[in-house]
């Protein structure tokens, strides 16, 4: 039977492993926080058969308004878990998970951890930049 990965879930595991991959802090630029999301979403969706999981929410972006509801809603329930913290000064927002915290998360995802590095490096190329360099 399936597994069925939420939105937080989904969000959570792809930012901790974004927090163990980057090895620094990490900013999220809003500007392109869902487009990001948006391209990880279809990364997933090609692969729940691979995975024996079933996502049960879509990050598809509105062509006017961008973000949709369920990733806003996400992204929101992150930051009152306090993973992620609002940075104005550079209209973004950084990872303020804990790396004992990010490791946890992995070794109770649903996803393996090899199929997060890969979605990571394939959706967060500065990332898998600077862990090549």
């Amino acid at each position: 039977m399936s597994r069925i990965l939420t939105a937080e879930e989904f969000l959570t595991l792809v930012l901790a492993k974004l927090k163990l991959m980057a090895n620094r802090d990490f900013v999220l630029e809003t500007a392109v926080i869902d487009r990001r999301f948006e391209a990880a979403y279809e990364w997933l969706s090609n692969r729940e058969a691979e995975f024996n999981i079933v996502s049960n929410f879509t990050f598809r972006r509105d062509p006017l308004y961008g973000v949709t509801a369920t990733f806003r809603d996400a992204l929101l329930s992150l930051r009152e878990r306090r993973l992620i913290q609002p940075d104005p000064s550079k209209r973004a927002y950084r990872l303020s998970l804990s790396m004992q915290l990010a490791e946890n998360y992995m070794k109770h995802s649903v996803l393996a951890p090899e199929a997060l590095c890969e979605l990571v490096h394939d959706t967060f190329p500065e990332v898998a930049e600077a862990i090549s360099a």
